[in-house]
């Protein structure tokens, strides 16, 4: 697009589209982007300049914008009672590399865990069928979930770091400090 005074309201010289993989991050689908935009932008310039593009102008009806605001620690913050489990596994792609998702253990039977910020990396929706309160922390089959509001859906986390340790998946959770927590509960 052409500059203007406006944040991005310039006229339009030439649109691609990319498709958003469901399994997209920031990160992922930004890469891609960078990408193409190199690939593509030496002969959009060159069609503009030889007069082979007309621009034209936006629908600002049709804008939206994503204020520095929007992207803060506080809104990556997981409210497992309030958000249906689709938003929150779209929460932690739409949050990497930063400010990555997260949620805090506020009660638990192992110590080591109380009061700890557990920031995820990597999460899937699974079929369930629980009656947990929402935000409970627990393992089933060698998975490590978290229960959610829709009591058919829990939230899968395969990456992710507990406050003062590494980053981790579930398998080596499980194999560590989780080991004592197979198939038990933990609250957040």
């Amino acid at each position: 697009m052409l500059m203007s005074e406006g944040m991005d309201e310039g006229d339009i010289l030439k649109i691609f589209k990319e498709e958003i993989l469901v399994t997209d991050t920031n990160l992922s689908l930004r890469e891609r982007l960078v990408k193409k935009s190199a690939e593509v932008l030496g002969d959009v310039l060159e069609e503009w300049i030889s007069g082979k593009i007309t621009p034209v102008k936006q629908d600002s009806s049709k804008a939206t914008y994503c204020w520095q605001k929007d992207i803060s620690k506080e809104n990556a913050e997981i409210n497992w009672n309030e958000m249906e489990p689709e938003y929150v596994e779209r929460l932690v792609r739409a949050m990497i590399p930063w400010p990555v998702a997260w949620f805090t253990l506020k009660n638990n039977t192992q110590r080591a865990l109380v009061n700890k910020k557990i920031q995820i990396f990597d999460s899937e929706i699974v079929a369930t069928d629980t009656k947990l309160i929402p935000g409970t922390l627990y393992t089933r089959n060698g998975m490590v979930l978290v229960s959610t509001k829709d009591t058919k859906k829990s939230v899968r986390i395969l990456q992710f770091q507990i406050e003062g340790k590494n980053e981790s998946n579930e398998k080596d959770f499980l194999n560590g400090i989780g080991k004592s927590l197979q198939e038990n509960l933990l609250s957040v």
